[in-house]
């Protein structure tokens, strides 16, 4: 209900009741309106940043474009350098395209930028090994000090027997589980140092 003015007759608007206040509204009024104009924009341009490059890469992919999977790869790479899913996927296509020693480079980061990815230090040896990198390898994984996973294990034997140390790459070809030992790549090796 309306407050009666001081003569007993009702105001006719805000502005009657208290002489000033639109004044004080008004400046109040435009900063929701900056605000609310400010947040459509971040809205939008972050939308734009997550579906544009996703989409990009999708087409391409789907497309059987490596060329420009890479580009809107690295695309999304210029936007957030620690994107390690980007750098994931550049690692896997270059493996795919022979070449490892960039592959590793990219694991290499991933590994980096989250040390408990499941697979980066794996993918990042295995693509050294792919390359002749033996050195590389069993500095990367032949710490005695690092759990190995099995799948390292049979990569870091693969590298010792490059090497010629025929001792130390049938103590990690032995250190396999019987279920990995009974895979291809542990049936290869096993073959490789009989």
């Amino acid at each position: 209900m309306r407050a009666a003015a001081a003569d007993g007759t009702m105001p006719r608007s805000l502005v009657d009741a208290e002489p000033g206040r639109h004044r004080r509204l008004i400046p109040a009024a435009a900063a929701i309106v900056t605000i609310l104009v400010l947040l459509a924009l971040v809205v939008i341009i972050a939308r734009d940043q997550i579906i544009g490059p996703g989409a990009a890469i999708g087409a391409a992919r789907d497309a059987g474009d490596p060329a420009g999977t890479r580009a809107a790869l690295e695309s999304v790479l210029q936007g957030d350098p620690h994107d390690t899913a980007a750098l994931a996927e550049l690692g896997a296509l270059a493996r795919a395209e022979g070449r490892w020693v960039e592959a590793a480079a990219h694991w290499a980061k991933v590994a980096r930028l989250d040390p408990l990815h499941p697979t980066a230090r794996f993918e990042q040896a295995r693509n050294l090994a792919a390359a002749g990198d033996a050195g590389a390898v069993i500095a990367l994984l032949g710490d005695d000090a690092n759990v190995l996973t099995p799948d390292e294990e049979t990569v870091l034997a693969r590298a010792l027997l490059m090497r010629g140390d025929l001792v130390r790459a049938g103590a990690h070809a032995g250190a396999l589980p019987a279920a990995q030992g009974e895979g291809p790549a542990a049936a290869l090796l096993a073959a490789d140092l009989a």
